[in-house]
């Protein structure tokens, strides 16, 4: 992706140790557009239009927002605007070129909070896919999730 040619998508899971100033990353991938539109192939049309709508306000009113620096981005639930170092998980993600990050996609934090409610709203099917997914490309410790009943929802 560094040759600057291509459009790719970077998304990281966090897992916050809550009262300490500690935090780990569980998941840091980047995936090009293309098998980003592979992928979401296989999300079924209904969950796909779920999550656009649960995701759909909250990403409007972000592209709308400025902000002096792109860390601020990532600074507060795109959802439900809460404090990300108060979720105890959390993901962001961003599209890029090359070294750039670009803001036709707005970058976006998202607290679990909003990932669990996301995830109660979707298919078992497009579960399965997005465990799928997390399966084949990913073996973090288990330990750094704060349960083995959080659901393994990567949003690209």
């Amino acid at each position: 992706f560094s040759n600057g040619e291509i459009d790719y998508f970077v998304e990281k899971v966090f897992r916050n140790y809550l009262g300490h100033k500690a935090q780990d990353v569980i998941i840091d991938y980047a995936i090009c557009m293309n098998c980003a539109h592979q992928h979401y192939q296989k999300i079924s049309k209904e969950s796909m239009l779920k999550i656009q709508q649960y995701l759909g306000p909250a990403m409007l009113e972000n592209m709308q927002s400025t902000f002096s620096l792109e860390e601020e981005l990532y600074q507060q639930c795109v959802v439900h605007g809460t404090p990300i170092s108060e979720s105890e998980e959390y993901q962001i993600f961003g599209h890029c070129k090359g070294d750039q990050l670009l803001f036709d996609t707005p970058p976006y934090a998202i607290g679990w909070k909003a990932i669990d409610e996301m995830s109660s709203k979707i298919s078992k099917s497009t579960k399965d896919e997005m465990d799928d997914f997390f399966n084949k490309h990913f073996t973090p410790d288990p330990n750094l999730f704060s349960s083995s009943t959080r659901p393994k929802l990567v949003l690209i």
